[in-house]
């Protein structure tokens, strides 16, 4: 799944093909390396975010991994999920 497509954005068409087939397992392949669109991708469902620069050998292991319910993440993912959880909450206001 990308994520920036015409229409609708790959966040929802994820959302909407776990909603509609649970069992599919989708995977986020995109050149997108933004917080907010590695979170969307993963709230909305999907198991996997690689880039695009992933080797073929790389794609192929993580839709094996998919099929098999388990994750894969980018080095860029990982870190930014890392970024996220690490950061200090806002201040109450």
């Amino acid at each position: 799944m990308d994520l920036v497509m015409p229409e609708m954005n790959g966040a929802e068409a994820t959302r909407l093909i776990r909603q509609h087939c649970p069992n599919v397992q989708v995977v986020a392949l995109t050149s997108f390396k933004e917080e907010e669109l590695i979170q969307g991708a993963l709230r909305a469902g999907a198991i996997s975010y690689l880039l695009k620069n992933v080797t073929a050998d790389e794609l192929a292991n993580a839709i094996r991994a998919a099929h098999a319910g388990q994750p894969t993440l980018a080095p860029e993912a990982t870190a930014a999920l890392i970024h996220a959880a690490t950061r200090p909450a806002a201040p109450a206001v």
